[in-house]
């Protein structure tokens, strides 16, 4: 099976970015029910947290979008089904379906304060999810990280190619042992 079948048999969200199809994905720092819950408290007004009671996903993201911010919250399931909230922080191109590797940096809380006190927020990483509209900001974003990915492949193969041979002994492949003196024959002996 193509790498193109298979990106549209999952029933993710294929696109062409840079002349390539590729499967989106979004990373950032994943935060549990509770979680979420004590920063709608902190960022939203009173009003916002009782629209939607149930879901504060949605008073979030009408606060950041308001502020701006195009970081929106997704809802979704860990590998053993928890329901959490992925507070996206960048969009990565995998040009082959799979997962990217990816790394986020540990939460810096002079950066984000509003995570100040929440516990264990760990970074994470999913596909951008079908039933989500796709922003005016996530084609050129996604472009931008394509283009330096593909700068950075380029630069390690530039690397390779030219890097010289270990000069660690260690790492040479040792010479063969000398040939052993031939056997004495009946037309040697003396």
């Amino acid at each position: 099976m193509t790498i193109q079948g298979s990106l549209f048999l999952r029933g993710s969200h294929p696109i062409i970015i840079l002349s390539r199809l590729c499967v989106p994905f979004v990373i950032g720092y994943s935060l549990t029910q509770t979680q979420m819950e004590t920063m709608r408290a902190r960022l939203c007004t009173p009003e916002e947290c009782l629209k939607f009671p149930k879901h504060p996903q949605v008073a979030l993201n009408d606060y950041l979008t308001e502020k701006g911010k195009q970081e929106p919250i997704i809802l979704h399931k860990s590998p053993d089904g928890e329901t959490l909230y992925l507070w996206t922080k960048g969009i990565l191109p995998s040009f082959s379906g799979e997962r990217p590797k990816f790394q986020v940096p540990p939460l810096d809380l002079a950066k984000y304060p509003e995570f100040e006190g929440l516990g264990d927020v760990k970074p994470d990483c999913i596909e951008w999810p079908v039933y989500f509209d796709i922003p005016d900001w996530f084609y050129p974003r996604l472009t931008k990280y394509a283009k330096h990915w593909q700068a950075r492949l380029r630069e390690k193969q530039k690397r390779l190619a030219n890097a010289q041979p270990a000069s660690n002994p260690a790492l040479l492949v040792p010479p063969c042992p000398p040939k052993p003196p031939a056997r004495p024959t009946m037309d040697t002996v003396p």
